[in-house]
């Protein structure tokens, strides 16, 4: 009888494709934090809510691994990943801006205030990163802060009340500080 009969594989277990995560603090925290959670039923969007946390975004190797260890088709960890816009399978930038698309936004202003955002960050139209990749910009339907719109979010920080001068003044800020830490040219 097959040693396998009875088991899901996945097909990179089938073909004899192992997925390691690399050596890193935030690979350690990953696997503590999920390892309670294998062989339990539908657990995949609270993996990759750990995984989005802990690396920042969903790396390839990643989602192999999730596949792998908890037994499910790659397919669906990608995309499940790649459905739900609050997981991004691409590095993000140091400073993602959240900007605020609903309409209590757009009334208060939100049109200039948008154009402010990529210009004072350099993300060109139809991008949605600066050219050095220090920002990346996000449209979300709504960031819960309409009595203060027009508004954005920088990573967690939340801004409102916004006019194009106080977006030039907030990523100037932001991209001083990366240039007195040196980070920046």
């Amino acid at each position: 009888m097959n040693a396998n009969a009875g088991m899901r594989l996945t097909r990179a277990q089938a073909e004899g494709v192992l997925y390691k995560l690399p050596e890193t603090e935030q690979s350690e925290a990953f696997k503590k934090q999920v390892y309670h959670l294998r062989g339990e039923p539908d657990v995949l969007l609270e993996v990759l809510h750990i995984a989005q946390e802990c690396f920042g975004y969903l790396p390839e190797a990643v989602l192999g691994w999730i596949a792998q260890e908890f037994k499910i088709p790659r397919k669906e960890v990608y995309e499940t990943a790649t459905f739900y816009s609050m997981f991004s399978v691409k590095p993000e930038a140091k400073y993602a801006i959240s900007a605020c698309e609903c309409l209590s936004c757009y009334l208060n202003g939100g049109e200039a205030v948008l154009e402010a955002i990529r210009k004072a960050a350099n993300i060109p139209d139809g991008k949605m990163s600066s050219e050095d990749g220090l920002f990346s910009l996000h449209m979300v339907s709504c960031l819960g802060l309409c009595d203060m719109a027009p508004a954005i979010m920088i990573n967690k920080d939340r801004y409102g009340l916004l006019t194009p001068e106080k977006v030039n003044q907030i990523i100037s800020e932001l991209r001083s500080k990366e240039i007195s830490q040196g980070r920046l040219s």
